[in-house]
């Protein structure tokens, strides 16, 4: 159940932070607009008013959740995963086609290929699902959803881009909700996979993996459900075929048909579902190129509803719909503020003009309290997951992006549907960084013209030009980070490999290695080995993903050796792989490995709500013991006699944990052979937890494993390498590239 006092803590802060802030604005507005630099001191005075409505209308969708209760589906729906396509990669769609034949509840899964490709029917009539196309593209992806939904036999569609992989009980989760009958859709959460996307924050020694799109998904279309207002986002989702011919089929007016067809879905009195819970995973934008086109496409598709269903003046909706609908459109034109703040210090620091008057110390503390204020209460009303300076990266990124879509908007332009490239990077184009040079530029000639004045006594405002010189910089900063990120190379693979710790035989020759994987596709591998390879000779594989055995060719494309700890890492391209066996690689990849790096690697919390939750509870928790996220070879016997690799998933000097794909009994005894690239180290051990895992339709367990072993000498070599690694080592093989 919802914790109340939860609730109403929360609530308090929002309002506390709102009250304050509308305190602060009052104050500026009577007594320091400056009158001798008036146009800018408004201007500026226009973004901080902006910014009270944003978080206004941020709050309001955070202000409360509801509880969701899965309950399993009726049966003998008649049910179609359709699979909207136009010119992406095949190999991509297949991995898509595949995974929604492979989800639980009885189905057909169709392509609906707007291309007419022949290698597309091709790759349907191989696989087994069905085929659909059109000889005209109207209205894009509304108007081929629209076309297939005419032609199926079927009461509830589930739909996928062609690059979202669905998990296999993604119907099983998500059919029980229309047992109410004014359910009209289900939607579940937008997440990416590949996480060398530029879009990614991703730290494998801290577990954390951040996207730009956290908060929202997490939190805000939760809180959107708790007033019915959460909307459907084109992918992922289910929807009730009922429900969509009320309303004349998907909206082909505007180039964002999700919300469009929500918002006419929710006029007709119909009702949304948010399920919080990850079921299906897609391709995030890999290069500047495409994200700033998925960007604007979002960005005018939003903001135009307003000229087609104004949510506001539309009737059918309650006040919180309107409010939350609002509140979709408003985001988007966040550019213009943010422009404001990122430009102010420049010109600043450059012209002498102030946007304020009386900045003296009063006015300081005053402004530090209501930024404090408003940081904090931001931070505990996300509840942690709203991480503020990779929230202002973003607006750095998109700030122009967002400004050219406004203005596409309002001043009626047509802007065509573009699908996105997913599959690759395209080359980097320096002409979308522009903005952000711009600004560089500006904070670093500011800063140096201000220090130029203080230093030659040209200006004695040592407090002004000194706090608009910090600002410059930390916008300076901004920008630079915005630069790096997007311009840096993460790989230079087309396709993403997901981090999976596989063990495997190497066979090379008459030579037998032991091995596993770093991450893998149906592609290649990461190989990794405390034996040498011959470069100039091919290696044949036996990878174990669970009880299946993939025997393939291999070829050796690169090598890297830490000399120090006499590691080898091959990067492997996997030859002659049967349409089975790389079914088998991706179902594993998708089905399993993906949801347990997400289960592992989740967003977490932040230190300010960690400490307010333990003082909130009077308690502080305490770890019993250093545990090391380090993946190494273990071999496994059992007290039958039974022996089997496996990969641990983290280990400690008291004990490990495994994943495994057979149950082993509580209490039961182990012995492990940890192999060290010092060598094996022997050591006892005791199941004393054990977990399923609910991970795809291959069942999993996760042991806990006490060592019980009295030898020192085994002891004392795994404390070596546990110290020496705990900062380097194995964990430098563990990144995605």
């Amino acid at each position: 159940m919802t914790d109340l006092r939860s609730n109403i803590f929360y609530k308090i802060v929002i309002i506390v932070t709102l009250s304050i802030y509308a305190a602060y604005l009052t104050y500026r507005l009577l007594y320091t607009i400056n009158p001798e630099a008036l146009i800018f001191s408004i201007v500026f005075y226009f973004a901080e008013l902006y910014g009270l409505v944003a978080l206004f209308l941020y709050f309001f969708q955070m202000w409360d959740f509801p509880h969701r209760e899965v309950n399993l589906p009726e049966q003998g729906l008649r049910v179609a995963a359709l699979i909207p396509t136009y010119n992406e990669d095949i190999s991509v769609i297949r991995k898509t086609a595949l995974a929604c034949m492979n989800m639980d509840y009885p189905h057909d899964t169709y392509i609906l290929d707007d291309g007419a490709r022949p290698r597309v029917r091709e790759l349907a009539h191989e696989i087994g699902c069905k085929y659909l196309e059109r000889q005209t593209r109207i209205g894009a992806k509304a108007g081929n959803l629209n076309h297939a939904i005419q032609q199926i036999d079927a009461d509830f569609f589930a739909i996928f881009d062609s690059d979202y992989v669905p998990y296999p009980h993604f119907l099983i989760k998500t059919l029980g909700f229309f047992k109410n009958s004014q359910v009209a859709f289900v939607q579940t959460p937008q997440h990416y996979y590949n996480i060398d996307s530029f879009t990614f924050r991703y730290s494998q020694k801290k577990q954390r993996i951040w996207n730009e799109q956290e908060v929202f998904y997490r939190l805000m279309m939760s809180g959107r459900d708790y007033w019915n207002s959460t909307f459907f986002v084109g992918t992922a989702a289910i929807l009730r075929k009922e429900a969509l011919e009320s309303i004349g089929g998907v909206a082909t007016e505007t180039i964002t048909e999700d919300l469009h067809t929500t918002i006419r879905l929710y006029k007709k009195g119909w009702k949304g579902i948010y399920h919080n819970e990850v079921l299906a995973s897609g391709l995030s934008p890999m290069d500047i190129t495409t994200y700033q086109t998925q960007k604007l496409r979002w960005a005018y598709g939003n903001i135009s509803v307003i000229f087609y269903d104004n949510p506001i003046l539309a009737k059918g909706l309650t006040l919180p719909q309107r409010i939350c609908f609002f509140a979709t459109c408003f985001g988007w034109t966040v550019g213009f503020s943010k422009a404001i703040y990122f430009i102010s210090p420049g010109v600043l620091l450059l012209t002498g003009m102030y946007p304020i008057a009386n900045f003296d110390m009063e006015f300081i503390i005053i402004y530090l309290t209501f930024l404090l204020t408003v940081l904090s209460g931001f931070k505990i009303a996300s509840r942690g997951f709203g991480k503020v300076f990779r929230d202002e990266e973003y607006n750095m990124l998109n700030f122009f992006i967002l400004m050219r879509a406004t203005l596409r908007a309002i001043f009626r332009r047509k802007s065509e549907y573009k699908v996105t490239v997913k599959d690759a990077a395209l080359p980097i184009s320096l002409l979308y960084l522009i903005p952000q040079f711009f600004v560089l530029l500006t904070s670093y000639i500011g800063i140096n013209w201000g220090l130029f004045k203080l230093y030659f006594h040209i200006s004695q405002d040592y407090k002004g030009l000194g706090i608009a010189s910090f600002w410059a910089f930390v916008n300076g900063f901004l920008a630079f980070s915005i630069v790096r990120g997007v311009t840096k190379p993460y790989h230079g693979r087309r396709h993403f490999r997901i981090p999976e710790s596989l063990p495997l035989y190497v066979y090379q020759g008459n030579e037998r290695f032991i091995g596993w994987t770093g991450n893998i596709n149906e592609r290649g591998v990461s190989l990794l080995s405390l034996s040498p390879l011959d470069l100039s000779r091919d290696v044949k594989l036996e990878i174990i993903i669970g009880t299946e055995v993939v025997k393939c060719e291999g070829e050796i494309v690169y090598e890297n050796i830490r000399k120090t700890n006499k590691i080898y890492s091959y990067g492997i391209k996997l030859r002659n792989l049967t349409p089975v066996q790389e079914n088998i690689i991706i179902s594993h990849c998708f089905n399993v490995a993906l949801p347990r790096l997400f289960r592992n690697f989740g967003a977490h919390i932040s230190y300010l709500n960690n400490w307010v939750k333990m003082l909130r509870a009077k308690r502080i928790i305490k770890r019993k013991g250093q545990r090391y996220f380090i993946h190494i070879l273990a071999i496994v016997r059992t007290e039958d006699g039974r022996e089997r690799p496996y990969v641990t998933h983290d280990l400690s000097l008291s004990g490990a944990l495994i994943i495994t794909y057979e149950s082993i009994f509580l209490n039961s005894s182990l012995y492990l052979d940890l192999i060290l690239p010092v060598g094996k180290v022997g050591m006892q051990g005791r199941v004393v937890r054990t977990e399923e895992l609910s991970l795809g339709k291959q069942t999993t367990y996760l042991l806990g494993i006490k060592f019980e072993d009295d030898n020192d000498i085994s002891r004392q070599r795994l404390r070596e390498f546990l110290k020496r690694e705990s900062q380097r080592g194995y964990l430098e093989y563990f990144r995605v590239s």
